[in-house]
């Protein structure tokens, strides 16, 4: 899977936005986790599947500068197909929270 980040609104206060995720190869919830591990190494924050729940999603993982840190959180969702995926964040942290088709 490969996408790009653009920032959708303003900077906030906190150098911190919102950013839509251009998906430029579709692909299950694994090979974006996958995508976000290899391609955004030096980031970290979390990685969830969309909820009315959280706003870092429900279930979710966290994430650390290539390395899952409870990867099997999602475990159950890793082969479904992402429909979308919205991400926030700033400073090397990066949440993402994936709406599935």
């Amino acid at each position: 899977m490969n996408f790009r980040l653009s920032q959708a609104k303003e900077e906030r206060s906190d150098c911190t936005a919102p950013y839509d995720v251009i998906i430029i190869e579709n692909g299950t919830v694994g090979d974006f986790i996958d995508a976000v591990l290899k391609n955004r190494s030096e980031d970290w924050g979390y990685i969830g599947i969309n909820s009315n729940e959280s706003v870092f999603g429900k279930p979710k993982m966290e994430y650390k500068h290539g390395k899952a840190i409870n990867r099997e959180a999602l475990s159950d969702f890793e082969s479904k197909q992402v429909k979308s995926v919205t991400a926030d964040g700033g400073w090397s942290r990066m949440d993402y929270v994936i709406l599935l088709t």
